[in-house]
């Protein structure tokens, strides 16, 4: 009987130290129009109501745990994506890049904070005006591998469907997901992604040798 009691709290130390660990609700980013945009190109400052053409602002998405940035590739000046009411298959909003079809680049960076992870949902593209284009998506890990690089072919025609990616990648830095050529007739809209606490590295260690100790005391019992 008294090997109970430790067996006990181990396991519910454990159990504590799981659930540090797992994700919080998911998110999905939709891009309203109320108060998303700002007035500045670099989307930095108050946020607005958006109007077509108008830039999105830095502090959509910001939560704990997680910096979401917004950035049109090709400027030179520091300069946040555009946002747009529709038009992009049956997308209600989008985002996208300034520049044409050929030299269009948007990038959208979901940056990890210390002691957090963030697992990519997923994400939808259109096509302007309500058609089929082709582009190029790259996603992956910020300062890392890739999840996806290549050529895709965004909008389902007859259908007037925007082109649906999902994946299912924790990572504690983050992730970037880029598309161009074009990004100007590709905007995106519906971005999920979940933010999870992670345990100090103290707390792993204090985990990892608690499950050890549970293990021999068993082996024991």
């Amino acid at each position: 009987m008294p090997r109970s009691l430790p067996i006990k709290r181990l396991t519910l130390l454990a159990a504590g130290l799981a659930l540090a660990s797992q994700a919080g609700a998911a998110t999905v980013l939709t891009f309203p129009s109320a108060n998303s945009c700002s007035a500045q190109i670099d989307g930095y400052g108050a946020l607005q109501a958006c109007t077509n053409g108008s830039h999105i602002n830095q502090a959509v998405g910001d939560a704990a745990g997680i910096d979401v940035q917004y950035t049109d590739v090709n400027q030179s000046a520091p300069t946040s994506l555009l946002w747009w009411d529709g038009g992009y298959n049956q997308l209600p909003s989008a985002l996208w890049a300034s520049g044409g079809d050929a030299s269009s680049h948007a990038r959208i960076t979901l940056l990890a904070l210390p002691g957090s992870s963030i697992t990519l949902g997923g994400f939808d593209l259109g096509a302007w005006p309500n058609t089929s284009r082709g582009s190029n998506l790259h996603v992956y890990e910020v300062g890392g591998p890739d999840l996806y690089n290549g050529a895709v072919t965004i909008g389902q025609q007859p259908s007037n469907l925007s082109t649906h990616f999902g994946f299912a990648a924790t990572s504690n830095k983050g992730w970037v997901i880029e598309w161009w050529n074009s990004a100007y007739n590709v905007g995106l809209n519906n971005l999920s992604y979940e933010v999870s606490a992670v345990p100090e590295p103290q707390s792993w260690l204090l985990l990892l040798g608690g499950l050890g100790l549970l293990a021999r005391l068993r082996r024991r019992g």
